[in-house]
């Protein structure tokens, strides 16, 4: 099967694009390794960018095709419980395969088929990493337009939580908060400490996705506390000693509360989070 390095002229069924992109994928293997032979030996410029053109042609052609395979696989139906032989769906005397048959019989695995309709769904993100590979003299990947697209769903979410705090902070400014009626015997509080941190959707969570208050700001907030209240105030190690005045008593709110003792909180991945006295 020769290789298409023209998308206008890629096949048009998913079973000839599939054998389109695993044939396609095999030369880019051939075309990189002879780019590498050619620099390790010195040859010519001309001899190189001969190479490199070719090989930038067909991988922006087997992007095309991927793309395309993922614009069919996201119009396939999903596979439910009633697929029985006796249950079938066709269209125009065709039977209409659920996908995870679909991708079962031309061999690709879930994983890439996920990432076939990645692309198919950001094809801005796959021409402009066809450009800036052609602009640095590089062939473009896959791998890399999925990284481009990653990049930008992070930042859209890192966005959207701090478009969230600037709202939530415009409400309390301009409604307040809304006091609690009564005293409490028991009261439990996770303040929104001021970690004074960006919120991140690239790395770990170290900005809260909501306002955070200062510390001058908690000690103004008015506890509902009954006179024999018990407070269970949840913190960090970072604000271990921010959390009490002098004497040992806690500095959240005007009502002074003695600490009793501290509990640990053991949270650790797939077992059930408990405390240690």
């Amino acid at each position: 099967m020769d290789i298409i390095t023209q998308a206008s002229n890629l096949p048009t069924k998913i079973e000839d694009l599939t054998r389109f992109v695993l044939v396609g994928r095999e030369k880019m293997v051939s075309v990189r390794a002879e780019i590498r032979a050619i620099d390790k030996l010195g040859l010519g410029k001309e001899v190189r960018q001969q190479k490199l053109d070719e090989g930038q042609m067909i991988s922006e052609s087997l992007l095309d095709a991927e793309v395309r395979i993922g614009e069919l696989m996201a119009q396939m139906p999903k596979a439910t419980k009633w697929d029985t032989a006796e249950n079938q769906s066709y269209h125009e005397g065709t039977l209409i395969k659920p996908k995870t048959q679909t991708i079962r019989e031309i061999g690709f695995s879930k994983k890439q088929a996920s990432h076939f309709e990645t692309l198919a769904k950001h094809p801005e993100i796959v021409a402009q990493a066809k450009t800036e590979a052609r602009e640095a003299d590089d062939i473009v990947s896959r791998s890399f337009v999925l990284e481009k697209i990653k990049a930008k769903r992070q930042e859209e979410k890192t966005e959207a939580v701090r478009a969230s705090i600037e709202q939530q902070r415009a409400e309390i400014e301009r409604e307040g908060i809304e006091p609690v009626d009564g005293l409490f015997d028991v009261i439990v509080i996770d303040p929104p400490w001021n970690y004074g941190t960006q919120y991140d959707a690239g790395g770990r969570r170290v900005g809260n996705p909501y306002p955070e208050m200062t510390q001058a700001e908690l000690m103004q907030m008015d506890i509902p506390s009954a006179e024999d209240c018990i407070m269970f105030l949840w913190t960090t190690h970072r604000f271990m000693q921010s959390s009490y005045l002098t004497h040992g008593d806690l500095s959240i709110g005007i009502s002074s509360f003695g600490t009793s003792r501290r509990l640990a909180w053991a949270n650790c991945t797939g077992c059930n989070a408990s405390f240690v006295l």
